[in-house]
């Protein structure tokens, strides 16, 4: 494989030196000296590592060096990526593929170099940073077939047993590898053939067989195989970012949906997840893969973080009381980098100088790069050497402040070598590892893989926070499995913790635990036990990676009747009362028991429930789902627009296993959760059925009662409702409600206008107002929910808003009681929640009538309502409602089923439409907008 080598050979070569031939330990020459008279006309490169190559170069071709290509990374602001790009046009280059906006690769004649650096468009230009530094070689040994012990630690063995062993999932193994091991394995059974091969440096093609390396990536795979037999393995050796972007098009290319990278990465950015290799992860994940990624060995000795002391004023940073070095402990080292914390505009940049000494002389680099010039506050990246045996140490030298220099944090990170001041935490905030994608799972790492409790962190597992104070890890996994590779020895690190995690992850997805790639990662920091401290920290994560037994049964598809509760809440993390948790994390699963709790019988099928999400962490929704019986992500229950947004919706959920309905909260927050009845199956009765209805109006105080008396309550004085005022809703005639054998009714309600923050409950009339809430509302803001609520003695319903407001009530239809006919029509038949519809993957719906085929899990006939949640995305329209309705019916034109009030806002509720008798729906709404449709279930016809 081709392999780029200048600085490391140099500096090995510098090292190495009897005589050091730099400069001695007094100052760093000053900004304004020239970089060497061999440079020449290139004044104007400033990278130390872009110098060295040139140099070498010229020693070994002399001045015909200069008209040969280079390549190089350009750094720019995102705006000007295509000047960019043009430019190295110009000057006779080529690019060799761009990172997203803000880095191009490229190929460009060494005289064209200095042109370039003083272009408007560029602010900085490197040598290419290779973001995939290699492990330690081992020597291969022959061991005999070999079991990898996490089987049975994770819980694996008993998912295989069940079937599940990663069939029809294709991950690909970022490493690098040794043909004569896989060749050695493959005799033993431990690895399969590959299934493809990928490489690429600096653009340039190659091979991934390395008989340089050790087998790392030999030993990664067989630890995927070991507990994702059944899966192929996708084998890659990539080096900068922009290899990294072609493999990923490779990955999407063969269908690979899991990454594994156990591999170390230089510092590339502030370590807040905002980095060139994060942008990567992006790219991948948006494409359909899940990344799986090694935390890091550097958790003991290896990290250092401090703010600039200098007590004596001469220049040079202090690590400990009057100590200016920080010393290495080896005689070979290899360093992720320094860095500090002023990431502004260049010219308002501190620019500090870290520099390698041995025995007291500064060895590399000759001349640091000045940050006011457009260098990253990052040096060191990816340097390596060993030196002529004498001590090894870094010192940093502050050339010149900047108008952001107050607070500096400054960081050293070793790949190999200890350093003499350390520290553990924030050793984790690295390129990849510092991801704020959801779909990146950065595994710690437990040593050794026994399986008890409490489980022991490996001294050298990297821990967080990320500099910007997000925990990492996410979560960790057993490690020191024995391998065919290097045997005797176990493998460990979080190298071997990260493929176990990946394995676990392609079994999940082989067996339909997951549908997208941020659902598979929830679904893996789900499937823990607590480890270290009690809750996710920043060692273990969420906890050790360890996986339930597998799903045994599926929803019960009996046909149910409908029992409705007076509103009972059976969770809110709020209140120790009832299932304190705490705020939840964005990403966060939750079980929670339903069947047996509260109102709810052991041996009910599904529960209606109003679902609220309190201060949501960020922006998203809600899934509701039955534990274990459903994919994660695969359909929403709520959307939420905003951070700090409180939000309620309707919906029916089926049970799941062991009684328990499952929470995925993208969005996070606080949770409640309200019982508004259950169902249970039934062969044909008169209670508890559900009659669907033309959408009919039955209130509007918006209205007159001189105009439209049939909207408002008898007795009813024209008025706007006030704060904490109960409104009672008739059902007259007109509005298809009958006198006898309705149980419940089926609602639309609407809160529109609001004086203030608070919430809408609907209960039955005649009872005190229970602890419940069927809307939430911001200031002026409107909004609908769907809700089943229990009739009182005399036939009504009451709503209690708590600011006021104008209601809007909307009958759907109602649940039968004892006294109505024996049918088996109207009942519920559950299914496994399913997108049905979704015009996203089209055009917009536009004004006009649309008729909707429901699809999905419906059978052809038979069908007389079906549950939903209805998710509206109505783009440029403002103070709009969306209206569903049979398709072989008449709609009234004074009812809906969403409201929103500003433009591209995205709503959703719960809802129960009936069907006409071609099984479809009909929509409605004021302008184009996008709809989604997800079933959870059907009443039968």
């Amino acid at each position: 494989m081709r392999r780029r080598a200048a600085v490391t050979t140099v500096l090995g070569l510098i090292l190495g030196l009897s005589t050091f031939t730099t400069s001695s330990g007094a100052s760093p020459r000053p900004a304004s000296a020239p970089l060497g008279s061999s440079i020449g006309d290139l004044q104007a490169i400033d990278d130390p590592q872009l110098r060295d190559e040139i140099e070498r170069r010229r020693f070994e071709s002399g001045s015909s060096a200069d008209s040969a290509m280079i390549t190089v990374e350009l750094l720019h602001a995102p705006q000007n990526a295509a000047a960019v790009d043009a430019l190295v046009g110009q000057v006779g280059g080529r690019s060799a593929g761009n990172g997203p906006s803000t880095l191009t690769e490229a190929s460009v004649p060494i005289d064209e170099l200095g042109a370039l650096a003083s272009a408007e468009s560029i602010i900085y230009v490197r040598s290419p940073r290779s973001m995939s530094l290699r492990p330690a070689t081992e020597e291969f040994t022959a061991a005999g077939p070999r079991t990898t012990e996490a089987l049975g630690v994770m819980n694996l063995d008993d998912w295989h047993s069940a079937g599940y062993l990663g069939a029809g999932v294709r991950i690909g193994i970022i490493d690098y590898f040794n043909e004569a091991v896989w060749a050695g394995q493959q005799t033993l059974g431990e690895v399969p053939a590959p299934a493809g091969m990928f490489c690429l440096a600096e653009g340039s093609g190659c091979s991934i067989w390395n008989p340089e390396t050790g087998g790392h990536g030999n030993a990664v795979s067989e630890i995927v195989h070991d507990l994702a037999p059944a899966s192929g393995l996708y084998l890659a050796t990539v080096d900068t970012v922009s290899d990294y972007y072609a493999a990923i098009d490779w990955f999407v290319a063969n269908g690979v949906t899991i990454i594994n990278r156990s591999l170390g990465t230089p510092y590339d950015g502030p370590g807040d997840g905002s980095g060139a290799m994060d942008q990567v992860v992006d790219y991948a994940t948006a494409r359909g893969i899940t990344w799986f990624n090694a935390a890091g060995n550097e958790g003991y000795q290896q990290y250092w973080r401090g703010a600039w002391v200098d007590d004596d004023n001469d220049g040079w940073l202090e690590f400990g009381f009057a100590d200016e070095t920080l010393d290495i402990s080896s005689a070979c080292f290899s360093l992720l980098g320094t860095r500090w914390s002023d990431w502004g505009p260049p010219g308002t940049r501190t620019d500090y100088d870290f520099f390698i000494f041995e025995d007291g002389f500064q060895v590399y680099p000759e001349t640091a790069p000045s940050q006011q010039q457009g260098a990253p506050p990052i040096e060191l990246d990816g340097i390596s050497g060993c030196g002529s045996g004498g001590q090894k140490s870094i010192k940093v030298f502050k050339r010149s402040n900047g108008s952001g220099s107050t607070g500096d944090v400054l960081e050293v990170l070793s790949y190999a070598g200890q350093l003499q001041y350390s520290s553990a935490a924030y050793a984790a905030s690295t390129p990849v590892v510092d991801s704020r994608n959801r779909a990146l799972v950065a595994v710690g790492a437990i040593d050794a893989p026994t399986g008890v409790t409490p489980a022991q962190l490996a001294y050298y597992s990297s821990n967080g926070p990320t500099n910007d104070g997000r925990r990492k890890p996410d979560v960790s996994a057993p490690t020191c499995f024995a391998s065919s590779v290097f045997a005797p020895q176990c493998f460990n690190g979080t190298s071997a913790a990260t493929p176990a995690v990946a394995a676990a992850a392609a079994v999940l997805r082989s067996a339909g635990a997951a549908s997208t790639p941020q659902g598979l990662a929830a679904l893996v920091k789900h499937s823990v036990i607590d480890a270290g401290a009690p809750g996710p920290d920043n060692q273990f994560g969420t906890g050790e990676v360890r996986l339930p037994t597998p799903p045994v049964g599926a929803v019960d598809g009996s046909p149910a009747v409908f029992t409705a509760v007076t509103p009972a809440r059976v969770l809110d993390t709020r209140s120790p009362g009832t299932g304190y948790l705490g705020v939840q994390d964005a990403e966060t699963i939750l079980d929670v028991q339903i069947a047996g709790v509260g109102p709810v019988p052991a041996g009910a099928t599904a529960v209606a429930l109003n679902l609220t999400i309190v201060d949501a962490a960020t922006g998203g929704y809600a899934q509701a789902f039955p534990s274990r019986w459903a994919p994660v992500d695969g359909v929403s229950t709520l959307n939420i627009e905003s951070r700090a947004q409180t939000l309620p919706n309707f919906a029916i959920a089926p049970i799941g296993e062991a009684g328990m309905v499952s929470l995925y909260l993208p969005s996070g927050g606080h949770v409640l959760i309200d019982v508004l009845g259950y169902f249970r199956p039934s062969e044909a009765t008169a209670a508890g059925r559900l009659v669907p209805l033309d959408p009919r109006r039955v209130l509007d105080t918006r209205q007159k009662v001189a105009a439209r008396p049939s909207v408002l309550p008898n007795g009813w004085v024209d008025h706007r409702p006030v704060a904490n005022e109960v409104v009672t809703v008739d059902f007259k005639a007109a509005s298809g409600l009958p006198a006898s054998g309705a149980a419940a009714v089926v609602l639309t309600v609407t809160a529109t206008d609001a004086s203030a923050n608070g919430f809408v409950t609907a209960f039955p009339s005649g009872i005190a107002v229970p602890n419940a809430s069927v809307l939430n509302l911001r200031t002026g803001s409107t909004a609908a929910n769907t809700v089943i609520v229990p009739l009182g003695s005399d036939g009504r319903i009451s709503l209690f808003t708590t600011s006021s407001l104008d209601l809007i009530v909307d009958l759907q239809g109602y649940i039968t009681d004892a006294s109505a006919p024996v049918s088996a029509a109207g009942r519920f038949v559950p299914v496994s929640p399913i997108r049905s519809f979704d015009s996203r993957s089209g055009s917009p719906i536009d004004g006009a009538t649309v008729p909707l085929a429901t699809g999905g899990p419906l059978p052809a006939t038979g069908v007389a309502a079906v549950s939903l949640n209805v998710t509206a995305a109505p783009g440029l329209q403002a103070n709009g409602y969306l209206q569903l309705w049979p398709s072989t019916g008449t709609v009234s034109g004074e009812f809906s089923n969403l409201n929103w009030n500003r433009a591209g806002q995205v709503v959703a509720s719960g809802g129960i439409v009936r069907l006409g008798a071609t099984g479809a729906l009909s929509a409605a709404a004021l302008g184009p907008m996008h709809l989604i449709l997800d079933i959870n279930g059907y009443f039968t016809g």
